[in-house]
């Protein structure tokens, strides 16, 4: 757990996971440079299970959570930020959850976000369908993380350093390709959202996803400069003003999984129910989207193949379809 002048919230933080259920475990605590009272507040813990790593500078997230991957002992590593509280049974049902999955590599669970407002987070569980929505958006809490040390030393994962925004999602993104992953379908973390700690511009955070949706493109042979932005509008769920956009959406899902058949980067049939998905945010997202001319539009767009794919969706979710067509 990496704390930065984290003293309004790291007492709970702390003594979440001093109590859970689950006992037998090393709790490593990098003290980022701390320049309040979070040094003294961790010091106030005599648990044995307590491993202070003091940093001398403020060397950020990705270095030190890096430094306390490699000084942690145990065969399994639990990702906790010190705003977050992990519920009593978290540790314990996820080392249940991998040792009952021993091909599973990385698992995260559900969530609830507190703080400005309160809901939650029910991101999908399986390895294909966690694959293919990561090319759009990050699926894992990351306060709910637990993975095997061992794939981690085999495939000499860590933290991106050059990155300073959206570490964790860079680094799912490679795990997803090497080994399985999956979110467990229970609530085991409650996730502070709008706190010191986590906030950030949405220009800075945005600015380096967008490396990382470069390199999503380049692993289908598709030109970054070309869709890149419109890649970035259907991520954010930006609301499509004007019919050129939404023909552009259209040419970019129609691109994307086109090439995906080809070089089976993700897989095919996920992916497509994926591009389905966009497809139907694209139409209910857009504006004037109940007037005649979109109406035809959406209809005969992005193709007939189009049609044809929302067909097999029946079986997969009329929810969607309903979405889709703005049914009441």
């Amino acid at each position: 757990m990496p704390a930065y002048n984290s003293e309004t919230y790291i007492e709970k933080s702390i003594e979440s996971i001093l109590s859970q259920t689950y006992k037998c475990f090393e709790f490593i605590i990098i003290n980022d440079g701390s320049t309040d009272k979070t040094r003294s507040i961790i010091k106030k813990y005599k648990d044995p299970r307590i491993n202070l790593i003091d940093n001398n500078r403020n060397l950020g997230l990705s270095r030190s959570v890096n430094k306390g991957l490699k000084v942690a002992k145990g065969m399994f590593i639990a990702r906790h930020d010190s705003d977050d509280i992990s519920l009593p049974t978290r540790i314990h049902d996820q080392i249940n959850f991998l040792i009952a999955n021993p091909s599973i590599g990385l698992c995260g669970t559900w969530a609830k976000i507190i703080g400005k407002s309160e809901h939650q987070i029910k991101h999908p569980v399986s390895r294909k369908e966690i694959q293919c929505k990561l090319f759009f958006n990050n699926t894992f809490v990351h306060s709910s993380l637990m993975f095997r040390k061992k794939l981690f030393d085999i495939h000499k994962l860590e933290y991106d350093t050059e990155l300073k925004r959206a570490q964790d999602y860079s680094l799912l993104t490679s795990c997803s390709f090497l080994f399985d992953i999956a979110n467990i379908p229970k609530i085991l973390v409650m996730y502070r959202k709008n706190s010191n700690t986590k906030m950030f511009s949405s220009h800075s955070y945005q600015r380096y996803v967008n490396k990382l949706r470069k390199n999503n493109l380049k692993k289908l042979s598709i030109d970054p400069k070309k869709y890149l932005n419109i890649y970035k509008k259907i991520c954010l769920l930006e609301k499509s003003k004007h019919r050129d956009s939404i023909t552009e959406s259209s040419n970019f899902l129609t691109t994307i999984n086109h090439q995906n058949k080809i070089l089976q980067i993700y897989p095919v049939d996920e992916f497509e129910l994926e591009i389905i998905d966009r497809w139907s945010n694209v139409c209910s997202n857009s504006i004037n989207r109940h007037s005649p001319e979109l109406i035809q539009f959406f209809t005969l767009s992005p193709s007939q193949k189009y049609l044809n794919l929302l067909k097999r969706l029946i079986h997969y979710s009329f929810k969607q379809i309903r979405v889709f067509y703005k049914l009441k």
